[in-house]
């Protein structure tokens, strides 16, 4: 028994989706008899869901996310997704097994350099397609599929150094934290 389901001849190699970047309802292992489970909070369970302090614009943001207590209660439940809000930087992450999904619903101007998507609302589910719907393409969820996350690394990025020296011309945008 697996989370409380009984084992059977589907979840042979069960979890090996997970090492492999997928999730539950995407790789298919989940066990036999099991709903597809969606989760969901306000606040951001796990640090590695926004971009390093140095890539955003509101630096201090790190001190408000990431709870190890709500991460703690996901990975006990270890749902296929866990939808979760708080930053307004839209995400679609599997780690350890859990897809990681935050879709704010902001503005268009937030949602267009950050998704490939139109406005409006992300389907996570679609039981007349087969179940889980593909990851969709976020901005951050692209840039650490191709990057490492490098927190040794401090100094701003460019595209915030000339937001910022831009700004200190015109006094129009202010850098806390």
């Amino acid at each position: 028994e697996a989370d409380g389901f009984p084992a059977g001849d589907d979840d042979e190699g069960a979890g090996s989706g997970a090492a492999a970047g997928g999730c539950h309802g995407a790789t298919g292992d989940r066990p036999v008899g099991r709903p597809f489970v969606i989760s969901f909070s306000h606040f951001v369970p796990r640090q590695e869901l926004l971009p390093e302090k140095r890539m955003l614009i509101m630096a201090d943001l790190h001190k408000v996310s990431g709870s190890t207590h709500l991460e703690a209660q996901v990975r006990r439940l270890m749902p296929d997704v866990h939808a979760f809000g708080h930053t307004h930087i839209p995400m679609d992450q599997t780690i350890e097994g859990v897809r990681y999904v935050q879709w704010s619903l902001g503005t268009p101007r937030e949602q267009k350099g950050q998704t490939r998507v139109v406005f409006g609302l992300m389907r996570l589910y679609d039981g007349t397609a087969g179940g889980e719907v593909p990851q969709h393409w976020a901005h951050w969820t692209q840039h650490y599929a191709l990057y490492e996350r490098d927190l040794t690394r401090t100094e701003l990025a460019p595209y915030l150094q000339n937001l910022f020296s831009r700004a200190a011309q015109g006094g129009a945008v202010r850098r806390e934290g």
